[in-house]
């Protein structure tokens, strides 16, 4: 079994986390891979959940799962929250 760190900790070795960044912006995947690249995790990425799926599939070794999309366009919307009302009786 593999050990790993949260960065900074001191603990183990960095460099045996292997990370999957979750994002349909190019933009944040520069940015999570340049601060992991610091700690030498290995990463790889998906840009929406059902190519996440896949990439978990292949690499069957993924410590974490960053998904910091905010908005998912294939995802089914959530049903809107009912109305709250008073009676004012």
């Amino acid at each position: 079994m593999k050990k790993h760190i949260v960065p900074g900790s001191g603990r183990e070795d960095a460099a045996l986390t292997k990370v999957l960044i979750v994002d349909d912006d190019v933009r944040n995947i520069f940015a999570m891979t340049t601060m992991l690249d610091q700690h030498s995790m290995q990463v790889i990425y998906a840009e929406n959940g059902r190519e996440a799926l896949m990439k978990l599939a292949e690499h069957d070794d993924v410590d974490i799962v960053l998904n910091i999309a905010v908005k998912t366009p294939e995802a089914p919307k959530p049903a809107p929250a009912p109305a709250a009302t008073t009676d004012k009786k």
